[in-house]
Protein backbone atom coordinates (compact mmCIF):
# COMPACT_ATOMS: atom_id res chain seq x y z
CA UNK A 1 0.00 0.00 0.00
CA UNK A 2 1.26 3.27 -1.06
CA UNK A 3 2.08 6.51 1.63
CA UNK A 4 0.56 9.17 -0.22
CA UNK A 5 1.53 12.74 0.26
CA UNK A 6 0.89 16.20 -1.10
CA UNK A 7 3.57 18.91 -1.62
CA UNK A 8 2.54 22.24 -1.46
CA UNK A 9 4.20 25.82 -2.37
CA UNK A 10 2.58 28.87 -0.24
CA UNK A 11 2.15 31.78 -2.42
CA UNK A 12 -0.06 34.98 -0.81
CA UNK A 13 -1.54 32.83 1.66
CA UNK A 14 -2.36 29.87 -0.81
CA UNK A 15 -1.27 26.76 -1.29
CA UNK A 16 -0.18 25.40 -4.76
CA UNK A 17 0.07 21.44 -4.36
CA UNK A 18 0.93 18.20 -6.63
CA UNK A 19 -0.19 14.35 -5.13
CA UNK A 20 2.83 11.90 -4.47
CA UNK A 21 1.65 8.81 -4.53
CA UNK A 22 4.64 6.79 -3.29
CA UNK A 23 6.95 7.54 0.25
CA UNK A 24 5.27 9.95 1.53
CA UNK A 25 6.93 9.38 5.00
CA UNK A 26 9.13 12.06 6.20
CA UNK A 27 12.22 10.16 6.43
CA UNK A 28 11.67 9.76 2.36
CA UNK A 29 9.71 12.43 0.71
CA UNK A 30 10.28 14.76 3.63
CA UNK A 31 13.98 14.25 3.46
CA UNK A 32 14.33 14.96 -0.22
CA UNK A 33 12.13 17.88 -0.12
CA UNK A 34 14.81 19.54 2.71
CA UNK A 35 17.59 18.34 0.99
CA UNK A 36 16.97 18.94 -3.08
CA UNK A 37 13.72 20.96 -3.26
CA UNK A 38 14.51 24.13 -0.81
CA UNK A 39 14.80 26.58 -3.50
CA UNK A 40 11.23 28.20 -4.54
CA UNK A 41 11.76 28.27 -8.16
CA UNK A 42 12.87 24.77 -8.29
CA UNK A 43 10.07 23.66 -6.22
CA UNK A 44 7.76 25.43 -8.44
CA UNK A 45 8.82 23.59 -11.42
CA UNK A 46 8.46 19.93 -9.48
CA UNK A 47 4.85 21.24 -8.65
CA UNK A 48 4.26 21.97 -11.60
CA UNK A 49 4.85 19.29 -13.78
CA UNK A 50 1.53 17.18 -12.11
CA UNK A 51 1.11 14.43 -9.69
CA UNK A 52 4.16 12.61 -8.98
CA UNK A 53 4.36 8.78 -8.75
CA UNK A 54 7.64 8.59 -7.05
CA UNK A 55 10.04 11.59 -5.84
CA UNK A 56 13.17 11.49 -6.81
CA UNK A 57 16.30 13.95 -5.75
CA UNK A 58 16.24 15.47 -9.41
CA UNK A 59 13.43 16.26 -11.72
CA UNK A 60 14.44 14.29 -14.29
CA UNK A 61 14.29 10.76 -11.65
CA UNK A 62 10.79 11.78 -10.58
CA UNK A 63 8.10 9.98 -12.37
CA UNK A 64 5.11 11.37 -12.84
CA UNK A 65 1.60 10.43 -13.45
CA UNK A 66 0.50 12.38 -16.45
CA UNK A 67 -3.32 11.96 -15.47
CA UNK A 68 -3.85 15.70 -15.73
CA UNK A 69 -5.49 16.36 -12.34
CA UNK A 70 -2.62 18.45 -10.56
CA UNK A 71 -1.66 20.81 -9.92
CA UNK A 72 -4.18 22.06 -7.93
CA UNK A 73 -4.59 25.41 -5.76
CA UNK A 74 -6.40 25.58 -1.81
CA UNK A 75 -7.00 27.60 0.92
CA UNK A 76 -5.41 24.88 2.93
CA UNK A 77 -2.94 21.97 2.42
CA UNK A 78 -5.75 19.81 4.35
CA UNK A 79 -8.31 20.48 1.45
CA UNK A 80 -5.56 19.19 -0.96
CA UNK A 81 -4.62 16.07 1.75
CA UNK A 82 -8.88 15.39 1.62
CA UNK A 83 -8.85 15.29 -1.82
CA UNK A 84 -6.11 12.34 -2.40
CA UNK A 85 -6.20 10.00 1.00
CA UNK A 86 -3.05 11.70 1.98
CA UNK A 87 -1.22 10.98 5.11
CA UNK A 88 0.93 13.80 4.92
CA UNK A 89 1.41 17.40 3.37
CA UNK A 90 4.80 19.41 3.25
CA UNK A 91 4.37 23.06 2.61
CA UNK A 92 7.15 25.62 1.68
CA UNK A 93 6.55 28.31 3.18
CA UNK A 94 6.43 32.16 2.20
CA UNK A 95 9.78 32.56 5.20
CA UNK A 96 11.38 29.66 2.59
CA UNK A 97 10.87 27.02 5.75
CA UNK A 98 9.46 23.52 5.00
CA UNK A 99 6.70 22.62 7.71
CA UNK A 100 4.85 19.01 7.50
CA UNK A 101 1.38 17.97 8.67
CA UNK A 102 0.12 14.84 9.79
CA UNK A 103 -3.45 13.58 8.38
CA UNK A 104 -5.81 14.01 11.41
CA UNK A 105 -3.30 17.03 12.85
CA UNK A 106 -4.26 20.56 12.05
CA UNK A 107 -1.31 21.90 13.13
CA UNK A 108 1.93 21.90 11.47
CA UNK A 109 5.38 20.94 12.36
CA UNK A 110 8.72 22.34 11.42
CA UNK A 111 9.93 19.05 8.88
CA UNK A 112 13.78 19.64 9.92
CA UNK A 113 12.75 19.15 14.02
CA UNK A 114 10.55 16.25 13.15
CA UNK A 115 13.33 14.42 10.76
CA UNK A 116 15.38 14.85 14.18
CA UNK A 117 13.48 13.47 15.91
CA UNK A 118 12.73 10.50 13.82
CA UNK A 119 16.12 9.74 11.91
CA UNK A 120 18.73 11.11 14.24
CA UNK A 121 20.93 9.12 12.30
CA UNK A 122 20.53 11.45 9.24
CA UNK A 123 22.08 13.59 11.10
CA UNK A 124 26.24 13.91 11.97
CA UNK A 125 27.84 16.97 13.25
CA UNK A 126 30.87 18.59 11.71
CA UNK A 127 32.95 21.31 13.48
CA UNK A 128 33.33 24.28 11.88
CA UNK A 129 30.18 24.20 9.56
CA UNK A 130 27.27 26.30 9.16
CA UNK A 131 24.47 24.31 10.64
CA UNK A 132 21.62 23.62 9.48
CA UNK A 133 19.12 26.38 10.86
CA UNK A 134 21.87 26.91 13.14
CA UNK A 135 21.46 23.69 15.16
CA UNK A 136 24.71 22.86 16.74
CA UNK A 137 26.50 22.49 13.37
CA UNK A 138 24.31 19.20 12.61
CA UNK A 139 24.75 18.79 8.99
CA UNK A 140 21.98 17.28 6.71
CA UNK A 141 22.71 13.46 5.61
CA UNK A 142 20.41 11.08 4.22
CA UNK A 143 21.28 7.13 4.57
CA UNK A 144 18.30 5.57 3.13
CA UNK A 145 19.94 2.33 1.73
CA UNK A 146 17.65 2.57 -1.04
CA UNK A 147 19.47 4.43 -3.92
CA UNK A 148 18.30 8.24 -2.52
CA UNK A 149 21.19 8.16 0.10
CA UNK A 150 23.90 7.88 -2.57
CA UNK A 151 22.50 11.38 -4.22
CA UNK A 152 21.34 12.94 -1.27
CA UNK A 153 24.85 12.34 0.30
CA UNK A 154 26.71 14.47 -2.59
CA UNK A 155 26.97 18.22 -2.95
CA UNK A 156 25.63 20.80 -0.69
CA UNK A 157 22.85 22.69 -0.06
CA UNK A 158 20.99 25.57 1.15
CA UNK A 159 18.30 25.75 3.84
CA UNK A 160 16.69 28.78 5.70
CA UNK A 161 19.36 30.78 5.21
CA UNK A 162 22.28 28.32 6.15
CA UNK A 163 24.41 26.03 3.84
CA UNK A 164 25.14 22.26 4.78
CA UNK A 165 27.28 19.65 3.13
Amino acid sequence: MSTRCVICLEEDGRYKGAYCRWDGYPRDAGMILLKAYSDRTLLDRLISLGGISTLHVSIDGTSFLGDGRWPKTAEDPADLMEDVGADYAYVFGEDERWTMRRYGVPESADLLAVLREECPSSFRSYGGQQAVHGQDDAVLRYDGGDGYGKDLLHGGGHYGGADYA
